[in-house]
């Protein structure tokens, strides 16, 4: 037998164990014969084999999420946080549910319990990685209202997000579209008439050519096409209008004679 072994050597390997065969494999004197120490060495570190399921669950919360999740980078948008936090909680759980909680039905009531309330307590120290992130987004509104402090809005996804992850299919996307909404300014489309709103800017219009030689005061040949294409150029005024004659028209008579 090893003369000595410390707690974490202990934990790493219940670690392995339960992860390919799930909590309910573990035991105090199983993990005694595998690290080749005593029984009582164990009851030095562990009370009990409730005890010893809880540590062992909560060492799989923290290289879950503590490592990644509680030193987020500077420069990371709150909602993209939220975002990367939500998928990895997806995929963490599952996998717990399916290998971790693998036999969990001979599992002891007790110890059931205290892995589940593991879990829970661990995604609470994401809080302070969520405010953080909030804390140093300089993209988000300064001017919003007073009620969506960093605490706040970090409780709130938090423990939405929490409450999604226990459906059978969680989805956030409601909550992102919120915070998106209510955090982040939205660059306005431009109205008719402004400057953004014009299809060409009025100094990129072709000058007026001069007119062929013809008729004056008529366009034709390319001077007609190009008036027709551009419509920047001044349009020609309206043309005068001639009197059509009638039957009957006396001055049209005068004239004649």
């Amino acid at each position: 037998m090893k003369p000595s072994i410390s707690r974490e050597e202990l934990l790493a390997r219940a670690y392995e164990t339960a992860d390919k065969y799930g909590l309910a494999s573990l035991s105090v004197r199983g993990l005694a014969t595998e690290c080749d120490v005593s029984v009582g060495t164990i009851y030095n570190y562990f009370s009990s084999k409730t005890e010893l399921t809880t540590a062992t669950a909560e060492l799989y919360f923290k290289r879950a999420f503590f490592e990644e999740f509680c030193h987020p980078s500077d420069d990371e948008r709150f909602l993209d946080y939220c975002v990367r936090m939500f998928e990895s909680m997806v995929k963490t759980l599952e996998h717990f549910r399916i290998h971790w909680l693998k036999g969990a039905d001979s599992l002891p009531a007790a110890e059931k319990a205290a892995a589940h309330l593991r879990e829970e307590k661990s995604f609470s120290h994401i809080r302070s990685g969520l405010i953080t992130i909030f804390e140093n987004d300089a993209a988000i509104r300064p001017d919003r209202p007073e009620c969506l402090s960093a605490e706040a809005v970090s409780e709130f996804t938090l423990r939405n997000v929490l409450a999604e992850l226990k459906s059978e299919k969680p989805d956030c996307s409601v909550l992102f579209a919120m915070l998106d909404e209510a955090l982040y300014e939205k660059q306005q489309a431009p109205q008719p008439g402004s400057a953004t709103w014009r299809s060409r800017p009025i100094q990129q219009c072709r000058p007026a050519r001069k007119r062929s030689p013809g008729t004056p005061g008529k366009l034709s040949g390319p001077d007609l096409l190009i008036r027709r294409r551009d419509p920047c150029l001044p349009r020609a005024g309206p043309r005068p209008l001639t009197p059509v004659p009638r039957r009957g028209d006396t001055r049209r008579d005068a004239d004649k004679v």
